[in-house]
């Protein structure tokens, strides 16, 4: 009688120990305010000319991006690293989708591709063309919180 109970018993234990799916770990989100630590520019003339890098090292706690819920943004550049010498604040709407940043601001539009994003760390990569459309820029700006 008692193996029949033990046996009864380690029986219903396994069956309460089913193997459950393993929860996928919280995408990170954008969502809240970014310190630019590193801005990285790559310049390649549209003529086939060698490309040029510049490397910026940012100011620590001198220029932030903040993502709000409600899709805005605002960036905000301090008047110790500002050209105009006073505090800036720019800004406009977002998207964030797949791995693209989609910005909206006085009525133009530009993306940019998300290579890193967790908890901690945020970094992302912008192509634009020059005025003159003779080179192509690349900016990475990389973001810590």
């Amino acid at each position: 009688m008692k193996n029949l109970l033990l046996i009864g018993l380690t029986a219903l234990a396994f069956a309460g120990c089913s193997k459950s799916e393993d929860a996928k770990p919280a995408t990170p989100s954008l969502v809240g305010t970014w310190t630019q630590t590193s801005q990285t520019i790559v310049v390649t003339p549209k003529n086939g000319g060698a490309a040029t890098t510049y490397t910026q090292t940012v100011v620590p706690n001198t220029i932030t991006m903040t993502y709000a819920t409600d899709g805005t943004y605002t960036r905000v550049q301090d008047k110790s690293v500002s050209p105009t010498g006073t505090t800036t604040t720019s800004g406009g709407t977002y998207t964030y989708s797949g791995n693209t940043i989609t910005y909206s601001a006085i009525g133009k539009t530009s993306t940019a591709r998300v290579d890193v994003l967790t908890a901690n760390n945020l970094t992302h990569m912008a192509a634009t063309e020059d005025v003159a459309g003779t080179q192509v820029n690349v900016t990475t700006n990389t973001y810590t919180r």
